[in-house]
């Protein structure tokens, strides 16, 4: 496609080099080598720099709105072409967080998995488990148990949405991200669970993916077989890895010592025991099971579990970049 060069002109260095194969052939394809042959020589003779078909008040403008997105992020972050042409199961970088748990040496730029681009946004979810807060910190300390909150009102919630997007994003940055709303209502996808009460929709900047959002964009098409060789569906893009920050913020990771434990007990994850080992136990999901005292998270090998809101989860936030 032809692009605007730094002196303003728009040229386009593939139509250039298929057009006029004299000139390719002593330049080759280099895109600055052709442009300076165009503006010394070709121009003087005739040659078109682009298709004339382009209209180039349009690259013109669309050049000029790039770099003032770009103006809005920074270096370590995708550009605004890499953005808006980035596409499902791709990766990107967007923002900063501390992962490498080495605070003095800064933060270092978070790589995104690309869920979804619809033309006007992209979905993304965090390659790794950041951190590792709990879901909700209510806690009855009376009867020892915690009190049933939905995402509309848990402390995560809160603090993605305040502390981690102040932290993880620059003001240019949170700019571009596209506050989304969130349908947290519990589908009958799952038949165990249909009658617990998901909440009120919400619109949040950061947030957690739910069961029926990972049962959209990830296939569920590998398999393995279960302690009484039934098998079992999961998605390898489900396993997750956490930053050695999240495992100082006490995310649990799977061990050579689980991998042995579950095959000698015979354990679920028994023929895949050893293949998981460095993922994380569990991270979150925004969904209750069961009761609003529980949520659905994702195990080592990418499959669904459940655990109580007040433990220790592995957070792999969402957001939706506006392109």
């Amino acid at each position: 496609a032809p692009k605007t060069m730094p002196d303003g002109g728009v040229f386009d260095a593939e139509f250039y080099a298929q057009t006029y194969p004299d000139v390719a052939a002593v330049f080759g394809t280099d895109e600055t080598m052709l442009y300076m042959h165009y503006t010394l020589c070709g121009k003087l003779e005739g040659r078109l720099p682009h298709n004339p078909a382009v209209a180039v008040p349009t690259v013109n403008n669309d050049a000029a709105y790039a770099a003032a997105v770009n103006a809005t992020l920074r270096p370590t972050d995708s550009t605004y072409f890499e953005l808006k042409t980035a596409l499902p199961g791709s990766y990107i970088t967007f923002g900063t967080y501390e992962q490498d748990n080495k605070k003095k040496n800064g933060q270092e730029p978070i790589e995104w998995l690309v869920l979804e681009n619809n033309g006007e946004s992209i979905l993304v979810i965090s390659k790794y488990a950041l951190d590792g807060q709990p879901y909700s910190n209510a806690y009855d300390t009376y009867a020892y148990k915690p009190y049933p909150i939905t995402w509309k009102y848990c402390s995560l919630r809160a603090w993605l949405n305040s502390t981690f997007y102040t932290t993880a994003f620059t003001e240019g940055e949170r700019a571009r991200i596209q506050p989304t709303l969130l349908n947290n209502k519990v589908s009958g996808a799952d038949p165990f669970n249909r009658n617990v009460d998901g909440g009120n929709d919400t619109v949040d900047n950061v947030f957690l993916l739910s069961y029926d959002e990972v049962l959209k964009y990830y296939p569920m098409k590998d398999v393995h077989f279960n302690n009484q060789g039934m098998p079992y569906n999961y998605d390898k893009l489900l396993q997750v890895k956490a930053t050695p920050y999240a495992v100082a913020q006490g995310v649990g990771v799977w061990t050579e010592k689980d991998a042995k434990i579950c095959v000698e007990n015979n354990g679920g994850l028994k023929s895949i025991a050893y293949e998981v080992v460095g993922y994380v136990e569990k991270w979150a999901l925004r969904t209750p099971y069961g009761t609003q005292t529980n949520i659905y998270n994702l195990g080592p090998d990418g499959s669904f579990g459940m655990r109580t809101v007040t433990y220790d989860h592995a957070n792999c936030p969402a957001i939706r970049i506006n392109i």
